[in-house]
């Protein structure tokens, strides 16, 4: 599905799914030869299909891609970024795995949120990831941990 722009160009809509986890979120790496962020780290998402909104579409993405059932919980972050095929504009949602959860498929797995700020994300995802270092930040200082 797309939306057009004023200029008239056509713009990729896509949801990425935020997946949490006690202290852990679920992280992939895309493909080395892939043709946009090769290399980086990615949350499960991908293009809306017609007819599906944010949550829908991060559901099933995340469903495809890692084998994981979630619970969206809404809409967190949004983002404009520019591909090989054209302008993305990303709609970020928090959920969670419905549990029991298996094992999710490679190259997926689930990455302690401390350990987040040592991947290498597209640079859309940077607002998602400051509210991640928040999130980690408040949950330590209220239960005496360290995020």
């Amino acid at each position: 599905m797309t939306e057009h722009e004023d200029a008239g160009t056509e713009v990729i809509a896509v949801a990425v799914a935020v997946v949490c986890r006690g202290d852990h979120v679920l992280v992939g790496w895309r493909a080395a030869d892939a043709a946009d962020a090769a290399g980086l780290a990615e949350f499960p998402g991908g293009k809306h299909l017609p007819g599906e909104d944010a949550a829908t579409t991060a559901a099933r993405e995340c469903l495809e891609e890692t084998g994981l059932t979630i619970r969206v919980e809404g809409v967190i972050g949004r983002a404009r970024t520019a591909a090989r095929r054209g302008a993305v504009a990303i709609a970020f949602v928090t959920a969670t795995a419905v549990e029991p959860a298996p094992s999710p498929k490679p190259p997926f797995r689930w990455v302690r949120r401390g350990d987040l700020a040592e991947l290498h994300f597209p640079e859309a995802n940077a607002a998602v990831l400051a509210w991640l270092r928040e999130a980690a930040a408040n949950r330590a200082s209220v239960d005496g941990t360290a995020g």
